[in-house]
């Protein structure tokens, strides 16, 4: 698979789309978390259980706009796994409004092998660690989380990682 633009490419499109347009964080958030849900959607159907693995940055945020998405519309096997409890700014409103819709949250850096049991037995794993922001691959308690922590993941897995970006 070739990339339609590239990492650096991809960080000028989101910085210029929030300085120079001035769309807030937050709304970019929004759109790519429900244009990834629709997509997601389309792919895995009622396949399930769903994790929703978030890393601390951008990229997590839309992940949980997803599984926000996915239990408004009834589904109730969805599952958050968080990284840490660590967000961005936009990140942390994304958590506050899925801990008081009653998603069910894991903590990586708290329940390590309840996750990996999620991970494993999931039908989908969206992976919303990585983004445009990440240096390399997935390493320390991320690369648990990305890689399944050794256990391997579901049935298939969802890469959330194209940045938003753009008008």
């Amino acid at each position: 698979m070739r990339p339609l633009v590239s990492v650096e490419g991809a960080r000028r499109v989101d910085a210029r789309t929030r300085e120079e347009y001035g769309v807030p964080e937050l709304v970019l958030m929004e759109q790519a978390g429900m244009r990834l849900h629709e997509v997601f959607r389309e792919v895995a159907g009622e396949d399930g259980p769903v994790v929703y693995v978030c890393g601390s940055g951008n990229n997590g945020g839309d992940a949980m706009v997803m599984a926000r998405w996915a239990w408004l519309e009834g589904r109730r096997d969805v599952r958050l796994v968080l990284r840490a409890r660590r967000f961005s700014e936009a990140g942390r409103v994304q958590a506050r409004v899925l801990e008081r819709l009653g998603v069910p949250v894991l903590v990586w850096e708290e329940e390590r092998e309840e996750v990996r049991r999620v991970c494993r037995e999931a039908g989908w794993v969206v992976e919303g660690v990585l983004g445009v922001g990440a240096r390399g691959g997935a390493r320390g308690g991320c690369g648990g989380v990305v890689q399944g922590g050794g256990g391997g993941w579901g049935e298939g897995v969802f890469g959330g990682c194209a940045r938003r970006g753009g008008l």
